[in-house]
Parts: C-alpha cells; sequence; structure tokens
C-alpha cells in the first residue's frame, strides 16, 4: 500500500472517530460522564489507529510500483540444458512422483509438512522454470516454493513453511504471500500467486523472481519483481529448486523452461525451444495433461481386465442380482449340457452343479419306483422309524384312557 493511500486512510480514521466521539458526548449527561473524556477517549483511540496504519503501511512489500510488464530481457535468450532437465529425483516420504515433473502428497493428514528437491542444483547463471500449482481445492495452507541446498530437510512436524525455515533455503509461502529465510520474514508479496506462474532464479545476483504466466498474457504479464534475496552469489555449494506442502493429495508440476546464455537461443515467449546439442526441447505444459497414473501393485489382480463370466458363457449383468444371490440357474446355465436341473436344485444344489456331479435325472423321477428295483437302507429305515412311532401313540392313549377312568 503506498504512503498516500495510508494518509488518506489515517485522515478518514480521525475523522469518523472525532465526529463518534462528539456525537457522544452530546447524548451523554454532563452529570454522569464529563464531555472531556469522550474528547480524550477519541484521540487515544486516533493514536493507536495512527500506530496501526503506520505498522501495516511501513511493511515492505515487493515492488507495489513495478510498472514493467513481461519477464526479465535476460529471457529473450535462452539454452535448455539437459543435466536440467530431469525433474525432481529426491522426494519425501509422503510423495509419490506421478513423472519427474509431476508430484502428489499421499501422506494423509496435515501434521507433516513434505518436501521434494530438484534432480540439479545451480551455482551460478540465470534459469527460468514454469510452475501449475493450482489453489482451488488443492494448494495448502503452507504451500511453498523457493530454493535451498542439500542441507534442507525433506520433512518437517507440523504445518511449517520448509522451504525457507532452514538457514540454508529461501522460499515464498503462496498461502501467506510471504518470502521467507531462516524462519523470518523478508518481505511481502503484493500480488497473490496465480495458478500457472513462473520463477526466474539469478544466481548471479543472488535473487529470485517471480510472475504471471508469459504463455498466456506474453509481453503483458504481470511482473512480481524480486521477492527472495541475499542468496549467496555464485555460490559453491548448489542450490536446488525445492518445494513443500502439506494438504493430502496436492499436487504440483514444475518444468525447467531455460537458462540465459551469450550464444544462439530461443525466446521465452513464442520461442521454440531447444537444447545445446540441437535436440528439440518438450512441449509446452499445456500440452502436457496432469493425469495421475499409479503404477498397480504387484501381485494385485486387476478384476477389470478379466472377463465377467468364463469363456462359453453367455453374457449375464453383475450379481447380486433381483431376487438374492446367487442367481438363479438360468443366469448361467451352459449350452449343450445339465438341460435338467430339477434334481439338483431339489436336492439343495442350487444353481448350476460343478462338474463331477452326477449327471441329472428327469425332475421328479425320484418320486417314481422303479418295477424290481429294491429301496436301499434310507426307505427301510424310514419305515421302522414310522412304526416305532404308531406303537408310541397306541401307548399313550391307552395310558390316557386308565387316567380318565
Amino acid at each position: 500500500m503506498e504512503w498516500s493511500r495510508c494518509s488518506v486512510l489515517f485522515v478518514a480514521c480521525m475523522i469518523g472517530i472525532l465526529i463518534n466521539g462528539v456525537s457522544g458526548a452530546e447524548e451523554i449527561n454532563e452529570e454522569t460522564i464529563n464531555p472531556a473524556v469522550i474528547s480524550v477517549v477519541a484521540v487515544v483511540g486516533g493514536v493507536i489507529g495512527l500506530v496501526v496504519i503506520v505498522i501495516i503501511c511501513a511493511e515492505k512489500k515487493v515492488n507495489p510500483n513495478v510498472k514493467r510488464r513481461g519477464p526479465p530481457d535476460w529471457t529473450n535468450n535462452l539454452i535448455l540444458k539437459r543435466e536440467l532437465d530431469e525433474g525432481f529425483t529426491d522426494i519425501s516420504d509422503g510423495i509419490y512422483a506421478n513423472s519427474p515433473n509431476h508430484v502428489t502428497r499421499e501422506r494423509l493428514g496435515i501434521t507433516v509438512t513434505d518436501a521434494a528437491r530438484w534432480n540439479r542444483g545451480m551455482t551460478s547463471g540465470k534459469h527460468v522454470f514454469e510452475i501449475n500449482w493450482p489453489k482451488k481445492n488443492n494448494r495448502g495452507f503452507s504451500s511453498c516454493v523457493g530454493v535451498g541446498t542439500s542441507d534442507v530437510p525433506m520433512k518437517k512436524q507440523g504445518r511449517v513453511s520448509l522451504v525457507g525455515e532452514h538457514s540454508q533455503s529461501w522460499g515464498l509461502d503462496m498461502a501467506k504471500q510471504r518470502a521467507i529465510h531462516f524462519g523470518k520474514v523478508q518481505q511481502r508479496l503484493y500480488l497473490p500467486i496465480p495458478d500457472r506462474y513462473f520463477m526466474y532464479v539469478d544466481m548471479d545476483s543472488g535473487t529470485v523472481s517471480f510472475g504471471d504466466d508469459v504463455t498466456i498474457h506474453g509481453r503483458n504479464a504481470e511482473y512480481y519483481g524480486n521477492i527472495l534475496t541475499g542468496i549467496p552469489k555464485n555460490s559453491k555449494k548448489p542450490f536446488y529448486l525445492m518445494i513443500s506442502m502439506c494438504q493430502p493429495k496436492e499436487q504440483v508440476q514444475v518444468y525447467y523452461r531455460g537458462t540465459a546464455t551469450t550464444g544462439n537461443g530461443f525466446n521465452l515467449i513464442g520461442g521454440a525451444p531447444f537444447y545445446e546439442d540441437g535436440g528439440k526441447g518438450p512441449t509446452r505444459p499445456q500440452e502436457q495433461q496432469a493425469t495421475v497414473a499409479v503404477a498397480p501393485a504387484a501381485n494385485v489382480i486387476n478384476v477389470y481386465s478379466m472377463p465377467s463370466v468364463p469363456q462359453g458363457y453367455p453374457q449375464q449383468p453383475a450379481y447380486p442380482v433381483q431376487g438374492g444371490y446367487p442367481p438363479p440357474y438360468s443366469a448361467y446355465q451352459p449350452q449343450g449340457a445339465y438341460q435338467q436341473p430339477g434334481a439338483y436344485q431339489q436336492q439343495g444344489y442350487g444353481g448350476y452343479p460343478p462338474q463331477g456331479y452326477p449327471p441329472a435325472v428327469a425332475e421328479g423321477s425320484h418320486k417314481k419306483k422303479s418295477k424290481g428295483h429294491k429301496r436301499s437302507g434310507s426307505s427301510s429305515s424310514s419305515s421302522s422309524e414310522s412304526d416305532s412311532g404308531k406303537k408310541q401313540r397306541k401307548e399313550l392313549k391307552k395310558l390316557a384312557k386308565l387316567v380318565s377312568d
């Protein structure tokens, strides 16, 4: 916020406080509260308001009056280096790498902050990266991006600004819009960070700046200026691009877009990227869809790739079907065999009998007695049981008659 705006805000607050104080003094009985007290309270309130406004306005903002548009001038001549184009290779155990350029936080809960580090560090030169970090239902409370050395831990307990909390890291907390180094706020960002933006790392000057997506806005893209400052220039210890997050299922995509060169190069805006060896560069992120392709675990059967019914059986709807489980026999009746299922259903087999069961007999045939065929022990035992039951009933009748007499 500019100082002129702060002055207007302060004057407006003072006028409002004085008007309220005077109007309040008129309504209050002079015998209870002295009007002078009201005036003193108004003045004290105005002083407190002034202090608060000074604190807010004195807080260092990131170039609120930057008039330039588009990326830095050195992005007019870039070259791709293959050693910097390998993506994330060092990640926390709570992060899953969908691809070298696409990571997802798989850890449940928000009690641990996880980080990911780029494959190759930078000690000198100017480099540009493109970052796709959607805000809606994705970007968490402490989502940070910046640079750090290999000494920075890959995870930490709690929701913290992990990139920027260590003495060897500088980070931008996008949720709070503040630049952090060694746990201290260096400055605050004037504009919110969009879903897709560019990150410009200048190791020659020890700064990191940010700006809008130039692939969409071109030279009219908003440039935020230098946000991270004080990074060691031409350091012997390499600094890596780093990100940290604590939101479950939070996803980030990062693409390396080139390094400044004094030779033949391409323009970041509209130029066809190519490598130092003349090879064609990667496609733009619009053509690289953010798809999550999780590899299936070993020794796990993919039931969706299996046929719904065995080969040779008619296709049927998946069960449970109406009428309960298992499905009716007719749904799985094979062709050419077991055309008489009645006997098996009455004997309790239910649906289609597995191989090895005796051949089917005609339904109701078990009720007919063949001539010359003798019943097995099951029929004789049933007849003997019926005779004994008759004798018991006769004796009970006799006993009941004696009791009645």
